[in-house]
């Protein structure tokens, strides 16, 4: 069953409503993403980085779940990484199959990025579990 035009509208506002949330959550936040685990975007805020940012966080998490398996430490759920240009998050949201990531500019507390991108993935799982129950499909499928 595929979602409804109306539904991907709905979708779309929730997505770019919680980019500005986070936004306002953090006011040093450069860009934010939520993607597949693909590496495909739903939503970015910074187009510069849209699917760069969006295929290199979900290949982290991939990556970093492989190597973790290989000490058998288990599965990685996120990932803060302090950068010359300042902290990155990588999380998945819940145990859906997305992530997002959150990336600041200079010396913005990495607490404080955590604690946007935790409260944001929260508020993202009801609104990206149906999409990940009914996945949209192409109107004319080949």
């Amino acid at each position: 069953m595929a979602i409804e035009v109306r539904e991907v509208m709905s979708l779309e506002i929730q997505l770019q409503s919680e980019m500005r949330r986070l936004h306002e959550m953090c006011s040093d936040l450069r860009a934010a993403i939520i993607a597949t685990d693909d590496g495909l975007p739903l939503c970015t805020s910074a187009d510069s980085l849209s699917d760069v940012a969006c295929a290199t966080a979900a290949f982290l998490l991939s990556w970093l779940n492989t190597h973790l398996g290989i000490l058998q430490a288990g599965h990685a759920r996120e990932v803060m990484i302090w950068t010359s240009s300042g902290p990155c998050y990588v999380a998945r949201i819940a145990s859906l199959p997305y992530v997002i990531g959150l990336f600041a500019d200079g010396q913005a507390p990495a607490a404080a990025l955590r604690h946007a991108g935790a409260l944001a993935s929260k508020r993202l799982v009801p609104v990206l579990a149906s999409l990940a129950e009914h996945p949209i499909e192409p109107d004319n499928p080949q």
